[in-house]
């Protein structure tokens, strides 16, 4: 161990590896590389280096260090990969936020999917029961999700993530390849809707009793999914595409006005399902 040429580290206050010098970085990082040998796992390594030398340093930092810098891939090995796809109805409302509000990162050894949504609407309604929702089924999944508040722009948003490498490859494949996703949304065509309409669709209300519903994606391969799913519900509805100009893709947008109502009984959305039961009245004449 390097333990020796780290004697003059204070040992009274915490110290940033981000605030030492270079040359101090570069022996934290041979500490760091011995104890991966040793099959320190990242926790074990942040807690040897806090209770030894006063040393924090960032999770996300620490992992940069060992899959990047140091690369070490030893980590890949010990990844327990026993997840596999199976047909219920958590499955198909993943697939349905996946198509939607939905991120999949796959690079640098890190395969994360990723959903965030504002936390507080224009309208003023609350979409972190939205994101509760998708943390739930991805537990029921076998997964560990992890919540998380951020800000940006002056704006609060909550988002959830997970880690898991089978999980991903999945999703991002059900999204190249959308017809493959029929065999695990039939029969849960609801959930499939429910997920994709909370994160694609509105609910535009003239009036308590005078509303409509619309979902918006400019995939064709997406929209046609989701239609696929309302026709087997028995669920009218149609479709419009909007132009734009390029580099902008088309909208498809699709249109629930008559069975509207049945739509919100038989999906029970979590979210875009308020109705305003006081409009504001029209201003009379003088």
């Amino acid at each position: 161990m390097a333990d020796k040429k780290v004697m003059w580290m204070l040992r009274d206050n915490i110290i940033k590896y981000g605030d030492l010098p270079k040359d101090r970085r570069e022996e934290v990082k041979e500490i760091i590389r011995n104890l991966r040998e040793r099959d320190y796992g990242y926790g074990k390594i942040r807690r040897y280096l806090r209770e030894n030398f006063n040393i924090e340093i960032p999770v996300a930092t620490l992992h940069k260090l060992v899959r990047i810098k140091l690369k070490d891939k030893k980590w890949i090995k010990k990844v327990p990969i026993s997840w596999e796809p199976k047909r219920c109805k958590e499955l198909a409302y993943i697939i349905g936020v996946t198509l939607g509000d939905g991120s999949i990162t796959t690079k640098d050894y890190r395969y994360c999917f990723r959903v965030e949504n504002i936390e507080v609407s224009k309208r003023g309604e609350c979409h972190y029961p939205f994101i509760e929702c998708v943390a739930m089924a991805l537990r029921k999944l076998g997964l560990e999700p992890q919540i998380y508040r951020y800000k940006r722009r002056g704006t609060w948003y909550w988002g959830v993530m997970v880690y898991s490498k089978k999980f991903t490859l999945f999703l991002k494949s059900i999204r190249e390849d959308p017809e493959e996703a029929k065999k695990y949304i039939k029969g849960y065509e609801a959930e499939f809707l429910r997920g994709f309409y909370e994160s694609e669709g509105c609910l535009y209300a003239r009036s308590p009793t005078n509303y409509d519903i619309r979902i918006i994606n400019a995939s064709k391969e997406y929209i046609s999914l989701a239609s696929w799913a309302l026709d087997r519900l028995g669920i009218q509805h149609t479709m419009h595409i909007y132009k734009r100009r390029k580099p902008l893709k088309d909208i498809i947008v699709i249109y629930i006005g008559r069975d509207a109502k049945k739509f919100l009984k038989i999906i029970r959305p979590v979210i875009k399902c308020r109705i305003v039961d006081n409009p504001p009245k029209a201003p009379q004449a003088l």
